[in-house]
């Protein structure tokens, strides 16, 4: 009879240790579900507190006509080279179709920054900062003399 409660306590032992895994696993599975209910309702709290905030958006749009304003009135005080040429750059342009090869054609001659030898020279690229003709090869020289000179029939 001894060595069947020595038999059965030994698989009582075995039943045990095995239960207590199973019940750390539930707990670890519990502990984890808490955790995404916890990360679900704060994602809710904070879908929530966006659809308010865009209730205050009206309350908002008198603020970003205010920074509109005060940056309409920086751009126009300030001296940059062709700032004329754009009133308003929040207005969608007439060519705003154009692809985006011709667009930045467009820009490297608005800002003066393209691929002309003064450029180039302040980049490192090249000594020679002179056109063909002898003057400084910048994009307003290119647009203004340079078009010009190849257009005009040889004398």
């Amino acid at each position: 009879m001894l060595s069947y409660l020595t038999a059965r306590e030994q698989e009582l032992c075995r039943r045990r240790a095995k239960l207590e895994k199973l019940l750390a696993w539930k707990q670890k599975l519990d502990d984890e579900e808490t955790e995404i209910e916890r990360l679900e309702k704060e994602a809710v709290q904070g879908a929530t507190s966006r659809r308010a905030s865009s209730v205050n958006d009206s309350v908002m749009s008198g603020e970003s006509n205010h920074i509109q304003n005060v940056t309409r009135r920086h751009r126009q005080s300030a001296t940059a080279v062709n700032s004329s040429l754009v009133e308003d750059p929040t207005i969608r342009l007439p060519s705003f179709d154009l692809h985006r090869c011709q667009w930045s054609l467009l820009n490297r001659f608005r800002t003066g920054q393209g691929h002309c030898n003064a450029c180039h020279k302040k980049s490192g690229f090249t000594d020679n900062e002179l056109c063909d003709c002898g003057e400084t090869q910048t994009m307003s020289h290119i647009v203004n003399s340079t078009v010009r000179r190849r257009t005009t029939a040889p004398t």
